[in-house]
């Protein structure tokens, strides 16, 4: 799938490259005006895959809530390849920690790994101190639990 993604990707930017050199080439007379990329192709159509819009948007909106994503850490604290009944596993932990923590909760996939990690924290001593505190409030997530590096969202 992620192959569909940097195919399409690729192919709109060399459409796009190749159309800015042909405009670029085409110096303007002072009788005409300048030629923009869409007058250069008024035909051109571009197909592209809805996943890669919901992307674009998701980015954006991301941006316009004032977040931005970068490198930090967070504490895990299920993961499972077990395909028989992980993901049940994963989503009833996560529905159970939900009504009791007030750091967010997040459950992934990733291949083959059902994963459910808390937070988002800067550094991993602050992933660190907050699984310490976790452990107290659920001793049973102690021989599962830790700090892991992972993309994380913090509000500017």
């Amino acid at each position: 799938m992620k192959k569909g993604y940097i195919i399409a990707f690729a192919v709109i930017l060399v459409s796009t490259i190749t159309a800015i050199m042909v405009v670029r080439a085409q110096e303007p007379n002072e009788d005409q005006q300048e030629t923009t990329i869409l007058d250069a192709m008024p035909n051109a159509t571009i197909y592209q895959d809805s996943a890669i819009t919901q992307l674009m948007e998701d980015h954006w909106t991301g941006r316009v809530r004032g977040e931005i994503e970068m490198q930090g850490w967070r504490v895990q604290i299920y993961s499972s390849n077990n395909q028989l009944v992980a993901k049940q596993e994963a989503e009833a932990l996560k529905k159970q920690l939900e009504n009791e923590l007030t750091e967010p909760i997040y459950m992934d996939f990733i291949q083959p790994f059902w994963k459910v990690r808390i937070g988002n924290f800067r550094t991993m001593e602050e992933a660190r101190t907050y699984r310490n505190q976790l452990v107290q409030q659920f001793p049973e997530l102690q021989a599962e639990s830790y700090p892991v590096r992972d993309v994380i969202k913090i509000k500017q």
